[in-house]
């Protein structure tokens, strides 16, 4: 499986998450290459691509937690709630403290209702919202709830502050930036926005686009790639005996002593004398049950 598995970019700003796609698979000339949640362009940071058979997982690694360093302009709203749009609303940030922000980011935490963005790849009957508002339109769309597990103000200068978000799928920082400022009164939007990590997946995991093109091998994506089973080694692991793999391989659910275990599972093959390896994942509900969910192929 040397052409599966998980890369994780640090995306430059200017370029588009699908574009990276692009670039990778030509680089690595790959057939299957896919990323787990769009970073706007203006945007940096982890971008978690899924390559071959880890194209089977991406849905895990999206509904992963995920968190941020962002910075947000002051006093000028935008249309698109960032600093690539037009001038809405210019207001003034001379009475604008750093207790007056702590105190109005106590509303952005927990869970919130937060309305996404015109600017943004959602669909409505079947078209991007940002396709819509390039067009002047403007579509009624309902509040979705997501969770904001931290957000801490790093710095404020009196026009720029800083902000550190951890939060939930689906969270967008921009409609926090833009809300926020409607709190203070004076207008908002983002100037800056790097991902610091997608579930499992830190910093310290990602590669350099740059260097990856420049790279002298470019046959061995294996020295890059981590394995399809990284998601899933904070979930209980089975082990599973030879037969049981078998029948969970051919889709049958199997009863077995896992009482002490409900939900998600990463399923693991028995093989050698000592040797393991990832099968895919599963799901143990009452009474034992253990049901497949994704499994790999060939294996």
């Amino acid at each position: 499986m040397d052409k599966d598995g998980f890369l994780i970019i640090d995306k430059p700003t200017g370029v588009t998450s699908s574009s990276v796609v692009q670039k990778i698979k030509k680089f690595f000339r790959l057939k299957k290459v896919g990323h787990t949640g769009t970073l706007d362009p203006l945007a940096t940071g982890l971008l978690v691509l899924c390559v071959g058979q880890a194209t089977k997982f991406a849905r895990y690694v999206i509904d992963e937690d995920k968190s941020y360093r962002v910075g947000i302009r002051l006093g000028v709203a935008t249309d698109t709630f960032d600093a690539e749009g037009k001038f809405t609303f210019k207001g003034s940030t001379a009475n604008i403290s750093e207790d007056a922000i702590e105190s109005s980011l106590i509303r952005f935490r927990g869970k919130i209702k937060q309305v996404p963005p015109m600017y943004s790849a959602i669909k409505k009957n079947g078209v991007p919202l940002y396709k819509m508002a390039r067009q002047g339109l403007r579509v009624d769309l309902d509040p979705r709830e997501v969770m904001i597990h931290e957000n801490i103000l790093l710095n404020f200068d009196g026009e720029i502050l800083e902000l550190y978000i951890a939060c939930s799928k689906g969270t967008y920082i921009r409609t926090i930036a833009a809300d926020l400022g409607d709190v203070l009164g004076c207008g908002a939007h983002v100037v800056s926005l790097r991902r610091l990590s997608v579930g499992p997946y830190v910093e310290s995991d990602m590669l350099c686009l740059g260097e990856l093109e420049q790279a002298e091998n470019k046959s061995r994506l294996s020295d890059y790639l981590l394995p399809i089973s990284s998601p899933f080694e904070e979930w209980t692991e089975l082990l599973l005996e030879t037969e049981e793999a078998r029948l969970i391989k051919n889709g049958v659910k199997i009863k077995h002593a896992y009482t002490s275990v409900l939900g998600g599972v990463g399923l693991y093959e028995k093989y050698g004398s000592s040797e393991k390896r990832f099968i895919g994942v599963g799901e143990v509900s009452d009474g034992g049950i253990l049901s497949p969910k994704r499994l790999l192929h060939g294996v």
